[in-house]
Order: C-alpha cells, then sequence, then structure tokens
C-alpha cells in the first residue's frame, strides 16, 4: 500500500503546478483517508455475509480491475513520453545516486523527522491507542469509542485539503505547519489530560486532533521543493517511509510505558486494563514528541512555494 502515497505525489510533482502541489497532497489524502474513517464500518457487513476469505476476495477483484484502468488511463508526462529509453537516459540518474542526493540532503532529514513526530497523535493514539484509552480510562463504551476515533481521520478529510490551499494561496509552508503544531499540541494536552469528556465535546477535541495535525503534510511538498524535480519520487518515498515508521515505533512505545507505570492494573477476560493516570504518563510521549517536532521545523528553511534544491 505504501507505493499508493508515493505513486500520487510523483504523478501530481510530474503534471501538477508547482504552486498547487499542497493543495492536490491535501486532496489526495482527504480521498485515502476514508479508507480509515469508513472502511471498517463498510466492510464489517459484508465480512458477516460472505465470510472473510470470500470479502478480501473481492477486494483483490477490485483491485485489479483498478489497476487495469490506471494502467490505461494515466500517461507519463509529456515531455518524457516520446524520450527513447537508451542506456544514455537511464544513466543520468541511477538509483544509488538518487538515493544519496535524498539521504544527504539535511532539510530532507528536518522535514522527514518533523512528519514522523506530527504524525504520532495519528497512527500511535487514533489507530491503536485511542480506543482502549477512551473505554479503560474514561469508561465509555467499544462503539462510541471506535466513533469518535474515527472522528480523528475525518478530521483529516477535511483539514488535509484546507492546509494545502492556505499554503498554495498565501505561498508559504512554514507558516501553516507551525499552526498545525502549536494547536496539535494544545489539542493533544486536552484530550490527554482532560477530565469529565461528554461524549460531545470529546468528538469534538478528536476532531480537532486529526484536523490540525494534518498540517504536517506540508512537509511532504517541503521535501519535493528541496529537491530535484527527477528524484520527486525518492523524496517523498523516504519521507514517507520515516513517517509511518515514526508513528508506529512509538504505538510500541506507549504500551511498553503502560507496562512500566502501571499502579492500578485490572486484569479482565480481555487482559490488562489501565487506570486514567496509568495512560497519561504513557500518552505524555505524544506532546512531548510535539515539542521535538517544533524544534525540528525551526530548522526548515521556508521555500515559498518554488523548487529549489538544497543541501
Amino acid at each position: 500500500a505504501a507505493f499508493a502515497v508515493v505513486g500520487c505525489s510523483k504523478i501530481a510533482a510530474s503534471w501538477f503546478p508547482e504552486r498547487r502541489f499542497a493543495l492536490f497532497m491535501g486532496m489526495m489524502v482527504a480521498i485515502g483517508t476514508m479508507g480509515a474513517a469508513f472502511g471498517l464500518r463498510a466492510i464489517s457487513p459484508l465480512i458477516n455475509t460472505y465470510g472473510w476469505k470470500q470479502t478480501i476476495f473481492y477486494g483483490a477483484v477490485i483491485s485489479l480491475v483498478l489497476s487495469i484502468l490506471m494502467w490505461l488511463v494515466i500517461r507519463d508526462r509529456p515531455a518524457i513520453v516520446n524520450v527513447p529509453v537508451t542506456e544514455k537516459t537511464v544513466a543520468q540518474l541511477p538509483v544509488l545516486q538518487s538515493l544519496s542526493e535524498v539521504i544527504f540532503c539535511r532539510q530532507d532529514w528536518y522535514a522527514a523527522i518533523f512528519a514522523a513526530l506530527m504524525y504520532v497523535p495519528t497512527l500511535a493514539f487514533g489507530a491503536l491507542w485511542g480506543i482502549p484509552y477512551l473505554v479503560e480510562a474514561h469508561g465509555f463504551s467499544q462503539s462510541q469509542a471506535g466513533f469518535l476515533t474515527s472522528l480523528l481521520f475525518i478530521g483529516w478529510m477535511f483539514g488535509g485539503p484546507i492546509y494545502g490551499w492556505v499554503s498554495d494561496h498565501i505561498g508559504r509552508r512554514n507558516l501553516p505547519m507551525y499552526f498545525a503544531n502549536i494547536s496539535t499540541f494544545g489539542i493533544s494536552l486536552w484530550v490527554i489530560y482532560g477530565q469529565g469528556f461528554t461524549e460531545f465535546t470529546l468528538a469534538i477535541a478528536m476532531f480537532l486532533l486529526g484536523a490540525c495535525s494534518s498540517g504536517f503534510l506540508i512537509a511532504f511538498v517541503v521535501t519535493r521543493e528541496k529537491n530535484r524535480p527527477e528524484i520527486a519520487g525518492t523524496a517523498i518515498g523516504f519521507i514517507n517511509m520515516l513517517n509511518t515508521f515514526g508513528g508506529a515505533l512509538l504505538q510500541l512505545v506507549i504500551g511498553w510505558t503502560l507496562d512500566v507505570v502501571a499502579a492500578d492494573v485490572v486484569f479482565t477476560e480481555a487482559g490488562k486494563s489501565f487506570s486514567l493516570l496509568d495512560y497519561q504518563k504513557a500518552l505524555t510521549c505524544i506532546p512531548v514528541c510535539l515539542i521535538i517536532a517544533f524544534f525540528f521545523l525551526t530548522r526548515i528553511k521556508e521555500t515559498y512555494c518554488i523548487v529549489k534544491h538544497e543541501d
């Protein structure tokens, strides 16, 4: 599935105007996030009716049809369609040379680490620890917790395009990322340390957490603008790798911290159940990650929506 983000980003870098790249990224994420927000709810009835094997088979058939349609419809840039594939043209951009350019670009590292730390609320909290936190620490039912957590991804659907449009419109990349970082930090404190939540207030908090944190996607745009167009796919693949790795690593860190700091563990048929204080201690790593992300953001140079290769 990793090819989805990299492939769409490469298409955008090839076909769309440079000043509209952030908007395209936001739209791509908004559409893609629909799967996280509504996919489980939509696929559960199919599994109940046809079984998981048949459902996965139907999914494979649909994917095959989509692949054929993409092969028939999507084209390379007109500038390179008629370029013959010769030894000379292939040798211009060896794989290792493209990768080394990205790896040795400090700005790529700053943007990638910033994105990875900003993705923690979504991948570590929204995709894993959010539901048990809401159920065990705040007493919501599984269905309520699932709905509330899905609002984080729905927030992404709105936030991504808005951040992209605003960034393109004002001709700045860093300013929206600062807003995303600071606002996400404040909302994460509210979600983690707040008490006495009603379902309505927590729904607002989860939606805002997704909408605000989605602004880190502009870091992908910055990475694209700080590298040569020929290696746009490599650069976006690099930041996507670190971005996902950071969120996945924090899933483990939160679980490990819960085991270490837990003082009021309750054993149930489903396993361990932790208290609100235990979760607050373990989830403290989220605002800490956002503080570190702010530091790396200060190291990212403004591109002013212009592709300019930098070290």
